[in-house]
């Protein structure tokens, strides 16, 4: 993940996680609709996955394909998604 990714104005970044559902996929959607993409579209059927660490203080997110296999991985530090003291 880019340590530039957007912030939209509010200080620190803001991650949109969407997936599909296992009941059908979407083939034709386009890969240009949001400029800040940081992954490809997965356009199989698939799941999303949020595992949070608390002793790492570190978030895995995954869309997992319809057998559960992970197809796309991020992780995220919980501490990047806190408010800036100095903007609260």
């Amino acid at each position: 993940m880019p340590a530039d990714h957007p912030s939209h104005g509010v200080g620190y970044p803001i991650y949109e996680f969407t997936s599909s559902g296992l009941t059908h996929s979407r083939k034709s959607s386009p890969d240009s609709l949001d400029t800040h993409r940081i992954h490809p579209v997965f356009r199989e059927k698939n799941f999303g996955l949020i595992q949070i660490n608390w002793a790492t203080r570190a978030l895995t997110i995954e869309i997992r394909n319809d057998v559960g296999k992970p197809a796309i991985t991020t992780n995220i530090g919980i501490d990047e998604l806190i408010f800036p003291a100095s903007n609260r």
